[in-house]
């Protein structure tokens, strides 16, 4: 089964990484966020299914997805930065639901777990309607961050 997702903007949530962030602010931070959107419209279940496809069976039904303006990107609870390019941000959101849809494969650590992913995704990219060829870096970036905390 292939889970529900939603976009979610709350400006609670965004406050929590950025204490000046009010509620007036969500209307600007959806209107950065309407490339995006539309990646994500495009994107998400060829990006769901090839990760069902590729990894495991998803074991989650329904997978908010929460759009913040500033902070860390990670998938518990899956948070997404907002990004000026929005590819990037597609990119983001696809590591992230892998490490949802692989969360209980055990690791060394954070390294190794980053390279496996990386293996699996980068193959997969070209597979999804949209390209995201030269965004690709992003990823490898990610697993360079974990080279040096082995």
């Amino acid at each position: 089964m292939i889970p529900k997702t939603e976009l979610k903007y709350s400006w609670m949530y965004n406050s929590l990484f950025n204490p000046k962030f009010d509620e007036g602010k969500i209307k600007k931070l959806k209107s950065k966020c309407k490339k995006f959107e539309h990646l994500y419209k495009k994107n998400i279940n060829f990006i769901l299914k090839i990760i069902q496809e590729n990894l495991l069976n998803w074991k989650e039904e329904y997978i908010p997805i929460f759009i913040i303006e500033k902070g860390s990107v990670f998938f518990e609870p899956l948070t997404i930065r907002y990004e000026e390019n929005s590819k990037i941000m597609l990119i983001r959101l696809f590591h992230e639901l892998i490490h949802i849809n692989i969360k209980e494969k055990k690791f060394k650590n954070h390294y190794l777990l980053h390279k496996y992913m990386d293996k699996k995704m980068i193959p997969l990219l070209s597979k999804i309607p949209t390209n995201l060829t030269n965004e690709v870096y992003i990823l490898k970036n990610m697993t360079e961050k974990f080279k040096n905390k082995k």
